[in-house]
């Protein structure tokens, strides 16, 4: 991996930071990288003791890939969203999780129960808010706003409204292009697509590499992928269920806290190979996980207007259930 290019220059001395009432991200409305961009930079500003902003790598089109750490501990976390374009109401989550819990960090306030200064004295949460930020722009401002609009012309489209895309801009899904038992992955879907074609080869693209780098360059405890389409948790397949133990205890966890269903171990490597969490267990035996955030509504994004009902009121607060239960993990 190329060295990380920050996005603004870092705050390296400790400072008191005043109480703050106001939130800074607004998750009602369409969350474009430009709006997260702007917004990390708020939110460092605001939190410069806790908060701080790199770039992981870029995109195929050139777009930062934005890495926020939220936290001031040696033990690490990882949490990502918007590997599908369509489902970026992932992003409006993971970025609202940071305005919140910095909030309550510097109010001296607890968040849902869970005691966020002892929490983030301890970890810092490593997060990626948007994986695959051409496809999200792709998404909100259509064809038309690529930088090469006839190259995705080209691509096969499983739904003929741009708005369905859940591939990154080479048409390859980051969700099946993972080095997990990517080659038994056989769904039909041999060329570029809008959805599920894995790549011509494991680990091609930009983005899932620099995903790959940045977990291999840190000692994550656990991590997790969020998506948005069903209101589950998978949280162990066939391959790696057997050597990670405490996977299931922690899915049962999250399930009570969140009202997610806990799907059974996912067996046929056809339909979890290639996915993040998949590779993350095989990679370094650890806990991973995906929760599909919202009920299920066809290929569209869900409305940035329910953003409350959809995804907030359930899951606000599983970013600190996974700090709480990292801490039983050593």
């Amino acid at each position: 991996m190329s060295k990380v290019q920050p996005v603004e220059d870092k705050i390296t001395e400790p400072q008191m930071v005043p109480a703050r009432k106001e939130a800074i991200v607004n998750p009602f409305v369409p969350y474009s990288h430009e709006t997260m961009l702007n917004d990390s930079v708020k939110l460092s500003q605001s939190h410069p003791d806790i908060i701080t902003v790199d770039s992981i790598g870029r995109s195929v089109e050139g777009r930062d890939l934005l890495l926020i750490k939220l936290g001031k501990g040696n033990r690490k976390i990882f949490l990502n969203g918007s590997h599908h374009a369509r489902e970026y109401i992932s992003t409006s989550l993971l970025m609202k999780m940071i305005d919140e819990y910095s909030k309550a960090y510097s109010n001296n306030e607890n968040f849902e129960g869970y005691d966020v200064i002892n929490l983030l004295n301890e970890f810092t949460i490593y997060f990626v808010p948007m994986v695959n930020p051409d496809g999200v722009n792709l998404v909100l401002n259509g064809i038309n706003s690529v930088k090469n609009p006839q190259k995705l012309r080209n691509i096969q489209m499983v739904n003929k409204n741009s708005r369905g895309w859940k591939s990154n801009i080479n048409g390859v899904d980051l969700n099946r292009n993972y080095p997990a038992v990517w080659e038994k992955i056989n769904n039909g879907f041999l060329r570029p697509s809008s959805e599920r074609f894995k790549g011509y080869s494991r680990g091609s693209e930009p983005e899932t590499q620099a995903i790959m780098n940045l977990c291999r360059n840190n000692d994550f405890e656990l991590a997790m992928a969020y998506h948005a389409k069903g209101e589950v948790i998978y949280w162990a397949d066939s391959g790696t269920c057997n050597i990670i133990p405490k996977a299931s205890e922690i899915a049962d966890r999250l399930s009570k806290i969140t009202g997610y269903k806990k799907l059974p171990v996912s067996q046929n490597p056809s339909i979890y190979g290639g996915g993040f969490e998949n590779w993350f267990r095989i990679e370094f035996k650890r806990p991973a996980f995906c929760i599909e955030l919202s009920p299920y509504n066809g290929d569209l994004p869900h409305p940035d207007s329910q953003f409350d009902k959809l995804v907030w009121n359930k899951a606000k607060s599983t970013g600190l259930f996974f700090l709480h239960e990292a801490k039983t993990l050593k």
